[in-house]
């Protein structure tokens, strides 16, 4: 506008005009943020979102959990990602290497212990007769556990179960970060 109005020529109101029609949206733009945040008196619909913020964050949360994060979204994500996986024990492998089998062998034992094969099994050693099979024990149980993982059945159990507590985390992290954010914030 300024450079409009200094110069001089056959461009000129064009120059000018084309200034003045930045500047009057400029102001206008200005304006309706500002009418966004503040409420101006007299003047209908200013201070809108401090006085619908809940609103808003409610349809915030449902976008984001209907479009992006829902349950048809991450069961094919998981798909996906078992699919590419170039581990053929499947989806399951890597939670059997993570299960801690010994304690579950220590269990075993303890419930052989306290059954009327105790008694029996303590002519014979009690405890540390069972001690041999520990190995034994764990490995059978690995392979038992990663024959499962193959199992189409309990894959898409599993899938829907993770997909099911991915969802809930999901939606928890959503809402924190939406009960931390004010109006002011946003502005």
């Amino acid at each position: 506008m300024l450079i409009g109005f200094l110069m001089h020529g056959y461009w000129q109101p064009y120059v000018f005009n084309t200034g003045l029609f930045a500047l009057s949206g400029g102001l206008t733009n200005w304006l309706a943020i500002h009418m966004l945040f503040e409420k101006v008196p007299g003047l209908y619909g200013s201070g809108v979102i401090p006085e619908r913020f809940e609103d808003f964050k409610k349809g915030i949360k449902n976008l984001v959990m209907e479009q992006f994060f829902n349950s048809e979204n991450v069961r094919g994500f998981l798909s996906r990602a078992d699919s590419e996986e170039t581990d053929n024990s499947g989806l399951l492998s890597g939670l059997v290497e993570s299960v801690k089998l010994d304690d579950a062998f220590d269990s075993l034992v303890e419930v052989i212990m306290n059954s009327s094969f105790g008694s029996m099994l303590s002519m014979l050693g009690g405890k540390s007769a069972l001690d041999g099979l520990r190995v034994p024990f764990v490995e059978k149980m690995q392979d038992f556990l990663k024959g499962m993982g193959k199992d189409k059945e309990i894959l898409d159990k599993f899938r829907s179960n993770t997909a099911e507590v991915l969802l809930e985390k999901v939606e928890l992290i959503v809402e924190q970060r939406l009960e931390e954010l004010t109006p002011q914030m946003v502005k």
